[in-house]
């Protein structure tokens, strides 16, 4: 047996049902736990499906270990009361501390490494185990995507602070684009001098038949059904083609967990501008990841991603690596991963283009970036 590694996150496909943090966190275990490494999650969220039990028996088959803190501790942690990242953070040291990983993986969002990485760079502790800390999207990322300048959720400012911490005081700062380094950089952040950029894995676990006939008039947003992922520029899009051009658009879909749009749910904000327009939508917000793979492959539509901002979408590395039409918009890290012909800029005059040109654009070459032989490879190289 290899070396011993802990992934410690918020968020894992299968007891969290969808997420980019969760996606990258399962198949990076799925790609340890294959290479022969002994490897142990730390699910540090809130248990959406089954419970420890099922998931323990479920990860054990897939050679990894898997333990949620909230089993560490009698009472379950709260998720916004007081400190609760700070307690969370004190229970994620003191499961480490008792073990002896070479590796640990902590996720920047919520800084559940700030006390491990505060023993190490202290106290010494942890002198024989290298920490990583991947920048997937802090709080404060966040915060400035969803445009929560006034009016948002309070944020409180010392979570803002130890995710800042985790990235500077980590022994390997990692990040999946470029674009999230100079972000944080622009902003004031003071990152580890030791940093690589290293694309997220992806493992195709399950086998879905796609359907050949593609359909360029079902256009298909993928991604949480919020503000920073572009909700109301693809619905304001939308609405100019069926005014000027109805038979471009045969029919709508919105693939993806509820978010919030201006204090409305996503949902109702899609009812609300649609209402009386006639156009044919539909609204899946209860699939998990596997299921709305299953979902587009078996439509066969254009997916569209019109993210106001965004890091390194695993919606853009599935729809590649599904061999599934898409065009995206080309923010942040987007464009490291796709083809520049699949791109569009972030206002309705340009998508409206795209829309009416879907067929020109997939009648050519599309040649795409991303590589999960090179992310495996990266991330793998790193334990060696």
């Amino acid at each position: 047996m290899k070396n011993e590694v802990c992934i410690v996150s918020p968020e894992i496909i299968g007891p969290h049902k969808n997420g980019g943090i969760g996606t990258q966190t399962y198949y990076l275990a799925q790609v340890l736990g294959e290479s022969d490494y002994k490897t142990t999650v730390l699910f540090t969220g809130v248990c959406e499906n089954k419970n420890a039990s099922y998931w323990y028996e479920y990860f054990r088959k897939l050679n990894i270990e898997y333990v949620q803190i909230d089993n560490l501790k009698k009472n379950n942690l709260s998720i916004y009361g007081e400190n609760w990242f700070e307690d969370r953070s004190k229970l994620v040291y003191s499961f480490l501390k008792k073990r002896n990983f070479d590796y640990i993986h902590f996720q920047d969002w919520e800084a559940n490494g700030f006390h491990t990485i505060q023993a190490k760079y202290r106290s010494n502790e942890f002198d024989n185990t290298l920490i990583t800390v991947t920048m997937h999207s802090s709080m404060e990322w966040v915060k400035q995507a969803m445009n929560w300048v006034d009016g948002g959720p309070v944020i409180d400012p010392k979570l803002e602070w130890c995710e800042r911490y985790c990235c500077k005081y980590c022994d390997l700062l990692i990040s999946p684009s470029q674009y999230m380094f100079k972000w944080a950089i622009e902003n004031g952040w003071e990152l580890a001098e030791n940093k690589k950029v290293i694309s997220n894995c992806f493992e195709k676990l399950i086998k879905i038949t796609s359907n050949e006939n593609r359909d360029l008039k079902h256009l298909i947003f993928f991604g949480r059904l919020e503000t920073r992922k572009g909700l109301e520029l693809l619905c304001d899009a939308i609405l100019e083609v069926i005014q000027d051009h109805p038979k471009s658009i045969k029919r709508v879909s919105f693939v993806g967990k509820n978010g919030v749009v201006n204090d409305v749910s996503g949902d109702r904000y899609i009812s609300n501008k649609f209402r009386g327009k006639g156009l044919n939508y539909n609204i899946y917000s209860d699939f998990d990841s596997f299921q709305a793979l299953e979902y587009l492959k078996q439509q066969n539509g254009v997916i569209i991603m019109p993210s106001l901002m965004e890091n390194y979408p695993y919606t853009v590395v599935e729809s590649i690596e599904n061999d599934m039409l898409f065009i995206a918009s080309n923010v942040g890290g987007i464009p490291e991963l796709v083809d520049e012909n699949v791109l569009f800029e972030v206002n309705v005059k340009s998508l409206v283009d795209k829309i009416l040109h879907l067929e020109e654009i997939f009648n050519r070459k599309i040649n795409h970036k991303y590589s999960k032989v090179i992310a495996r490879e990266g991330w793998l190289a790193i334990h060696r």
